[in-house]
């Protein structure tokens, strides 16, 4: 638990005592807070370090993705004694040669996994959609480029890390990254230009799959800390009141440059300055910035990023109905959740509402009578929708 100081917008200094009389109440009334969003362990700062792995000067077009072809997932391992320590995964980022730059939509995937090596094009490495670390857009150019996680993974160093590119049915580029070839064949790809993978169904895919020695040269940002749940570490962050604050509803905040609004504030980004402004009545003395664990919540996959609006946060507690989950859990509503004609829908003003259709495996809508039933978190969520009219 840490005190945040409070500092204030003006300063009373040069002030008369008429002035100063005058000074005190816009201080009470309205009065500016900066916080620092301080991310520290009971233990102290979490210490970061970037670990790289590779030192290959030749480059190829098939790693960490064959960007070849028009689709291609490719699986890649990295052995525990290269990493050298547990921790949190905050960023990986890989090397290029091209002078040119290239947008490309991809998925990351990772896994914590005992196999160093891959044995045949059937001994792939089964993925599932808790496993997506990162969906979204990324610019490949000259030099090493960083993709930061959506969310940062908790690598256990008594194990091997597995690290899944997948792109799907966007423009072949060859993006040419440097490589260090290995004495196992660590790379299992995936590719073709129609014949698209299945990131979850992997032994149908009928097409091209190759073996490789070859491995992308890598850089892994590690947060020290972690060490085997697999469980996940917040790189946003909800700033919300402790329940039963007094005159919660005259507060309001902003993160970085942004607007000011409402509480609570998502999608906060570690280290971020936080700035409340109060416009009550009552006297604020102090404020306390507490640090909790993040909620648990579901990830609502935006499979192959088909939407473009990558994968999605549901938050709730264990045994609550989807309904309950919305009303308990502001969060979701400030992240574009809504409940709409008995379906759960998510930022229909700006997609329109008949878009996103919520799904989960055995593909039921989320809606009338589900929508009052506890949320089955046994079950993999994601947007589907094939007729957005």
């Amino acid at each position: 638990m840490q005190k945040i100081s409070i500092k204030r917008e003006q300063s009373q200094a040069g002030l008369s005592f008429a002035e100063r009389e005058k000074f005190r109440p816009q201080v009470k009334n309205k009065l500016l807070l900066l916080l620092a969003l301080l991310l520290t362990a009971a233990t102290g700062a979490w210490a970061q370090t970037v670990v790289t792995i590779g030192n290959g000067t030749d480059t190829s077009p098939f790693v960490p993705y064959n960007s070849s072809f028009n689709n291609s997932l490719e699986e890649q391992i990295y052995l525990a004694s290269e990493i050298g320590q547990s921790g949190i995964i905050t960023a990986i980022s890989f090397n290029s040669a091209d002078d040119e730059t290239y947008n490309e939509t991809i998925n990351v995937y990772m896994k914590n996994v005992t196999r160093s090596s891959f044995s045949s094009t059937t001994d792939y490495e089964p993925l599932a959609a808790s496993d997506i670390v990162f969906s979204g857009s990324v610019t490949f150019g000259k030099g090493w480029k960083t993709v930061t996680l959506d969310t940062p993974f908790e690598y256990d160093n008594t194990k091997n890390l597995l690290i899944c590119f997948y792109k799907k049915g966007s423009t072949s580029y060859s993006i040419y990254n440097t490589y260090t070839t290995q004495a196992e064949n660590r790379t299992i790809a995936f590719y073709h230009d129609t014949n698209v993978p299945d990131p979850y169904n992997l032994g149908s895919y009928p097409k091209f799959i190759k073996l490789s020695a070859t491995r992308a040269n890598i850089k892994i940002t590690i947060e020290a800390g972690g060490g085997g749940s697999g469980s996940e570490e917040a790189s946003t962050y909800t700033v919300s009141f402790a329940e039963n604050t007094e005159d919660a509803a005259n507060w309001t905040g902003k993160a970085g440059n942004g607007d000011y609004q409402a509480l609570p504030l998502t999608g906060v980004a570690k280290g971020a300055a936080l700035t409340l402004k109060y416009d009550g009545t009552k006297k604020v003395k102090s404020v306390k910035a507490v640090k909790k664990a993040e909620a648990p919540h579901l990830v609502i996959e935006d499979k192959n990023n088909f939407f473009g609006i990558g994968n999605q946060k549901f938050y709730f507690t264990e045994g609550e109905t989807w309904t309950e989950a919305m009303a308990n859990h502001p969060e979701n509503a400030a992240a574009g959740w809504v409940i709409y004609n008995d379906r759960l829908r998510f930022k229909p003003d700006v997609y329109g509402y008949a878009i996103f259709i919520l799904r989960s495996g055995d593909y039921y809508i989320i809606e009338d009578t589900i929508l009052n039933q506890p949320i089955d978190t046994s079950k993999t969520y994601m947007f589907e929708g094939t007729n957005p009219t």
